[in-house]
């Protein structure tokens, strides 16, 4: 009998426990519904299943409970926010930047956030709404854009509310319009005309007609932006100027020089804007863009005895112009090129001497093989320049024979010791002049 109650009084009380359990998860479920019909209600949202649904800025938008990680380590309840539909090339994290990872070209985002930008990407952030992401990061656990997406986690559920306005300002900076028009702004009114160029260059990729229309209406007050409009409108004028800007460096210079070259722009007029801009350094950037150019062999021709003349004083910085202007004859040079290399044989340095006798090979005739006879007499036994010497002359001999090595003595009494090519029948023979 009296197991009999205690049996029951387990029952009974077993029975009152599972249906306070039951009790007390239904309240907790009925508040956590509650929790998040007042989410959707304060947001202008709706509940489905365990998470509200909407926008925010016209982008969907998910809120859902969520167990987060704190900045301590600790874990805690909280809330996390999802809106998708933004820009897929660019990346924040909130904390500090890691050493290797890119930045974004925004010196505010890249200061205090963890950016990262996929090729071409932008830092598609306008000024407030750089303002409302620093003060998002002082109420949230943390913020994440990646693939589109912006997560932000907070503790509080009151916060939810309170970060929608800045959500809002955030998402919409995010937009293609919305930098469109901050970078309009610079354009037009950054003191700096390098940044007013760059800006330019960065709305083009965003809204390639607006930054057309303003490439034609803006007078150029930079070499930046007289290059950055030509290339936007394709005008080789303007691209040219650059070359001869005051103020031009010589690295965008030589940029603006390959660009001209490379729409068929006359080789004359970038030497000579290279060499008045930035001298020598310009001459030989623009030559050595000119390897491959015919029509560069001729303005290079008249530019050797001046060089070499300077050669005499300044060795070291004509060195680089004659070998290219050598490297240049040999590729697209011909007969007319052997005068100036003979000039180029004649300096006592042996780098120029290389690249002239390798040129030679190409552009030389008969009449350059008495001047490297001499260079071999007076060339050191450890120089190597006689065996060069001999393979040059042996190929000018080669090209104006079709053989190697046929030379005959000339019968001319009066020019008696100078050698000549020997008739095709007498190739590789010695014809001996007859007796008076």
């Amino acid at each position: 009998m009296a197991l009999a109650l205690v049996g029951v009084t387990t029952a009974v009380m077993l029975a009152l426990v599972g249906a306070m359990f039951t009790a007390g998860l239904r309240l907790e479920q009925r508040a956590h519904a509650q929790r998040l019909r007042s989410v959707a209600q304060s947001l202008g949202m709706e509940v489905h299943d365990d998470s509200v649904h909407g926008a925010i800025a016209d982008h969907p938008a998910v809120i859902q409970p969520a167990t987060l990680t704190g900045r301590d380590g600790a874990q805690y309840s909280g809330w996390v926010v999802r809106i998708g539909g933004l820009p897929i090339d660019l990346a924040l994290r909130s904390g500090k930047r890691q050493k290797g990872q890119p930045r974004t070209g925004d010196p505010h985002l890249d200061r205090k956030w963890t950016v990262a930008a996929t090729s071409g990407g932008v830092g598609r952030l306008s000024a407030p709404a750089r303002h409302e992401l620093e003060r998002l990061r002082r109420v949230t656990e943390k913020v994440v854009l990646e693939k589109g997406t912006l997560q932000v986690e907070t503790r509080s559920e009151s916060a939810i509310q309170r970060l929608l306005p800045t959500l809002r300002i955030v998402v919409e900076g995010l937009g293609t319009a919305g930098v469109a028009l901050e970078l309009a702004e610079r354009v037009q009114n950054d003191p700096l005309a390098s940044v007013r160029a760059t800006m330019l260059w960065h709305l083009a990729k965003i809204d390639r007609q607006k930054a057309l229309r303003m490439a034609r209406e803006r007078e150029p007050a930079s070499a930046e932006e007289l290059m950055i409009t030509g290339t936007l409108l394709d005008d080789m004028d303007r691209v040219a100027a650059v070359m001869d800007y005051p103020t031009v460096s010589l690295a965008l210079a030589t940029s603006a020089c390959d660009r001209w070259l490379r729409h068929g722009g006359d080789p004359i007029r970038a030497l000579d804007a290279m060499e008045r801009r930035h001298d020598l350094k310009g001459l030989l950037a623009a030559t050595e863009l000119l390897t491959e150019r015919p029509e560069a062999v001729a303005p290079m021709l008249e530019r050797v005895p001046r060089i070499v003349t300077r050669a005499d004083v300044d060795l070291r910085r004509t060195r680089p112009v004659l070998v290219a202007f050598a490297r240049t004859f040999a590729l697209v040079g011909g007969d007319a090129c052997e005068p100036a290399l003979l000039q180029m044989l004649a300096l006592d340095d042996e780098g120029i001497r290389r690249v002239a006798l390798q040129a030679l090979k190409a552009c030389g005739t008969v009449e350059a093989v008495p001047p490297l006879r001499a260079l071999q007499e007076q060339a050191g036994a450890l120089s190597g320049l006689r065996a060069r010497a001999e393979e040059t002359i042996q190929a000018i001999q080669g090209r104006s024979s079709g053989v190697v090595g046929g030379l005959a003595v000339v019968d001319d009494t009066e020019e008696r010791g100078r050698l000549a090519l020997a008739h095709r029948e007498q190739e590789g023979r010695l014809a001996l002049p007859k007796e008076p």
